[in-house]
């Protein structure tokens, strides 16, 4: 069974077209969902090292779906095996945008991404130019 990071909202498309998205997608290295950056949450704080600020914001606005990638994790917990579609974390960004932010009628998508990440935002873009603003 996979994991799914992303409120139920983010599914229910007659809603989305007045609502926004926030995305976030963490940087390499043994960061997980929901983890900036293991090194700072252990040496300076959660605040810092986690997501818990940005979702704690997002859920208090009370207009935005949350999604999380979770690009480093690209071995199942659960069998030990290969996640499809996620060999690498470009694959696993792209695969998670053209499934689940393309056709999801958002309004507006805002993407935060740290490290990595911005990689991953790179690599979708470039695969999707249409999806953005120019």
């Amino acid at each position: 069974m996979s994991k799914e990071f992303v409120n139920p909202d983010a599914k229910q498309k007659a809603i989305n077209a007045k609502k926004h998205a926030l995305i976030l997608i963490q940087g390499a290295g043994q960061a997980r969902a929901g983890v900036w950056s293991k090194q700072v949450a252990i040496s300076e704080n959660f605040e810092l090292g986690t997501m818990l600020p940005q979702l704690d914001w997002a859920v208090k606005l009370n207009d935005y779906a949350v999604l999380v990638m979770n690009p480093n994790q690209n071995i199942s917990e659960e069998t030990g095996k290969r996640v499809p579609l996620n060999e690498t974390m470009s694959n696993h960004a792209t695969h998670i945008w053209k499934n689940y932010v393309v056709d999801s009628g958002f309004q507006e998508i805002f993407i935060i991404a740290f490290s990595a990440g911005g990689n991953c935002l790179t690599s979708i873009m470039k695969q999707n130019p249409d999806t953005f603003y120019n």
